[in-house]
This record gives C-alpha cells, sequence and structure tokens, in this order.
C-alpha cells in the first residue's frame, strides 16, 4: 500500500554528500520516490567534490586541422645523409670523371666503374634528379636492374615522371620481371600526384592549400553567408594528402636501400 506525501520547499540543489528536494505543490508517490531519492543520495555520495561539466563535442573539422599543421610544420625538416662532405673541386672531378666513364662505357663492368663514381658522390650528401638519373642509367647498361630501379626511383623524386626516367624505369622493372611490358605497381596509379610530381613541388602546393584553407575559415567566420564549408574542408584533404606525400618521401630519402656494388 502506497502512501502520498508532500513536500513543501523552494528550491532544488545538489550540496557535498546529501540532496535536498525543495519544490512549493510538488507531490510524488510513496516507495518509488524513497528509492529513487535513495539512488540519487548515493551517487551524490560517491561523486562527492567532484564537479561535472556537460561533454565537449569537437567538429571533424577542428580534428583535421591539428594533424595537418603538424604534418605541414614537419615539411621544414631537411634529412641530413650520414657521410663526409666533399669539398667543390673534388666534387666537380667525380662528377666529370663519372660522366666521361658513363660516355665511353660499352661493356657491363665499365657501366659499374661509372656507377661507383655516381654512387660516391651520392654518398657524399650530394642529392639531385640528374644525379640518381645517370646511376640509374648506368645500372640499367650494367644489367643490375634492381640497383637501376632503386635509383631511378629517387630521381623521380626529385624530377617528378619525366619521359626519360620513366621510359628507363620501366625498362629495369621489366628486367627485373624479364618481361618486356612490365606492370607498374599499384599504387602508382592511386597516388598519381605523389609519382608525378617532384617532392619540391608537393611541399609548395602543400603549404598553398593549407594557406588557402585557413583563409577560407577565416572568411567564413567575417561573412556568416559565405558557402565556404565544402571548399575549406577540400583545400585541408589536400594540404594534408599532399603533406602526407612529402613525408613519406622525406623519410624514403633519409634511409634509402643500399645498393651492392659487388661486380
Amino acid at each position: 500500500m502506497t502512501s502520498n506525501r508532500r513536500i513543501e520547499c523552494s528550491g532544488f540543489g545538489v550540496r557535498g554528500s546529501g540532496f535536498g528536494v525543495k519544490g512549493a505543490g510538488l507531490r510524488v508517490q510513496g516507495a518509488g520516490f524513497r528509492k529513487s531519492a535513495l539512488q540519487l543520495e548515493s551517487r551524490s555520495r560517491a561523486g562527492d567534490g567532484v564537479a561535472l561539466r556537460p561533454p565537449t563535442h569537437h567538429s571533424p573539422l577542428t580534428r583535421l586541422l591539428l594533424p595537418s599543421l603538424l604534418l605541414l610544420l614537419t615539411l621544414s625538416v631537411i634529412s641530413v645523409r650520414a657521410g663526409a662532405a666533399l669539398p667543390e673541386d673534388e666534387r666537380r672531378f667525380l662528377w666529370d670523371k663519372a660522366n666521361t666513364a658513363m660516355a665511353h662505357a660499352r661493356t657491363p663492368s665499365e657501366f659499374v666503374a661509372a656507377a661507383r663514381n655516381y654512387e660516391t658522390l651520392a654518398d657524399a650528401g650530394i642529392e639531385n634528379g640528374a644525379l640518381f638519373y645517370n646511376l640509374g642509367t648506368a645500372w640499367l647498361q650494367a644489367g643490375r636492374f634492381d640497383d637501376a630501379a632503386r635509383a631511378l626511383e629517387r630521381a623521380e623524386r626529385y624530377e617528378g615522371a619525366a619521359p626519360d626516367i620513366r621510359r628507363n624505369l620501366l625498362a629495369a622493372y621489366g628486367g627485373a620481371q624479364k618481361n618486356r611490358r612490365p606492370d607498374l605497381p599499384w599504387d602508382r596509379s592511386v597516388f598519381v600526384w605523389h609519382y608525378a610530381l617532384p617532392c619540391a613541388t608537393r611541399a609548395l602546393l602543400a603549404a598553398l592549400s593549407f594557406s588557402l584553407a585557413w583563409l577560407l575559415m577565416a572568411l567564413g567566420r567575417a561573412v556568416p553567408d559565405a558557402r565556404v564549408r565544402w571548399p575549406m574542408l577540400l583545400a585541408f584533404a589536400a594540404s594534408f594528402a599532399l603533406a602526407t606525400s612529402v613525408l613519406t618521401t622525406a623519410l624514403s630519402e633519409a634511409r634509402p636501400a643500399p645498393s651492392s656494388l659487388s661486380p
């Protein structure tokens, strides 16, 4: 049997370890109220001294800003390869010597000798598309297709998908696969921008798209009616993809796959 109770008060509050209920004309019924009151009181005591705040909901855009910013900041980090730096005159001498040996090479052993000079320059910290293209071509003429593919892939990172680099790279893939019409790896068809554009161009485009995204965000806040949400999201996504591509290239260049110089 339930009994009706009337509680007369003028406010509602939670303080300390007790639970007070006040409210004029509040009418509750019996056992159900006692059970609820006990549950509320026990919860109040268990959480005594704990301040509760409503959960903060972050928009997808806010969650995208931080990783994009971190990626773009790391673009300024320059990976320095280990190796003793050569004087300018010695580098020029080795470059001319390698080119001369490459021009007069006719046998695989002569192409290997030319590749040794290019490798010495690379080990000294010289990194550019022309050096790795000549190195890859020397390995290709020597029949060292795996070494040729690695060097030509590095040339592609600095100069992009130039026609001569792509042609020699296909020849290296074909020699390694023993196939005159080799199949390119699947990622070259998916991540076209990563292989088609030089690393410096990708870094520049990443910075520009990131700056454009922030300008669109500022415009959206200054002009509430401006429809900039989707262009802004696309700009952030483009900067994120390009920055990831640049970081992947930087990591690959920091630890390049070694090539064997044995005859």
